[in-house]
């Protein structure tokens, strides 16, 4: 087992960019990298900050399906095309099975900040990742704010990267979710202290917001048992829009609040 260091450098997207993080785990020569931003411009900011690190990029690992983590896959292919580009291999088959679907959704909306084509990961075949002889195990969970996600641990960092299994300071996207994967969402949440991490790198952040585990275990699960109390009144949408304000204030990823709502009251899944 290698001795050598590690050290992590987080990267976040733009507001546009939905404010997802991308982590960049660095070993004295080498690096891996996860996930990667949705929109083209915060992928340019990303491979500088690649490439300025100094290290050799050997892996990109996507942590779901979402597009906020993997839609620029294209531009770090043809940037660093000696870095393979893997995922747990549900995940895999997940994004190969909607790749075109949000092609055609998103570009038309996004237009120049999404490529012309889509790349999606290869399934990985061992459960970690390597780096400079470090193993860095995977973690599979099946309810995150989407069915089938992983997380990566660094044992060495006493941290999780939780790709969208931890939110710090922003709203939760629970567009895809009844109240039995909400409950199975919460649950997977309060599983990543297990690992007694002291530090969680969420998948989505507020600039400036905590990183400290408990406090992202707190403000993902706060959040989801909050929202439970509020849909379990079956408010209107006036009165719905009025107690998620006066919740949680004016906080990133606004553009979740309609469609968490749509789902738990009218089951109108995104």
């Amino acid at each position: 087992m290698s001795s050598s260091p590690l050290s992590l450098n987080t990267f976040l997207s733009s507001e546009a960019g939905l404010n997802s993080t991308c982590v960049l785990i660095q070993g004295s020569t080498d690096s891996v990298l996860v996930d990667v931003p949705f929109l083209l411009s915060d992928a340019r900011n990303l491979v500088k900050m690649v490439k300025d690190s100094g290290t050799r990029l050997t892996t990109i690992f996507v942590t779901h399906g979402h597009p906020d983590h993997w839609f620029t896959l294209s531009l770090f292919a043809e940037e660093f095309p000696d870095a393979v580009q893997v995922a747990h291999p549900d995940v895999a088959e997940q994004i190969e099975a909607i790749r075109e679907k949000k092609l055609k959704q998103w570009k038309p909306v996004f237009g120049d900040e999404i490529g012309e084509t889509l790349v999606g990961p290869v399934a990985m075949n061992e459960m970690h990742l390597t780096l400079e002889g470090h193993e860095l195990p995977i973690i599979y969970v099946e309810e995150a704010d989407c069915e089938v996600a992983t997380l990566v641990w660094v044992p060495q960092l006493s941290t999780l990267i939780a790709g969208d299994l931890g939110f710090s300071d922003t709203h939760l996207y629970i567009a895809e979710h009844d109240a039995h994967l909400r409950a199975e969402f919460l649950k997977s949440v309060y599983s990543m202290a297990e690992h007694s991490p002291k530090t969680i790198i969420p998948g989505h952040m507020a600039v400036g917001a905590s990183m400290d585990a408990d406090y992202v275990i707190k403000w993902t699960a706060d959040y989801l048992k909050k929202f439970e109390e509020i849909v379990s009144d079956n408010p209107t949408e006036e009165e719905y829009n009025k107690r998620v304000a006066e919740a949680w204030g004016d906080i990133p990823l606004e553009f979740a609040v309609p469609l968490n709502a749509a789902a738990a009251l009218r089951g109108e899944y995104f």
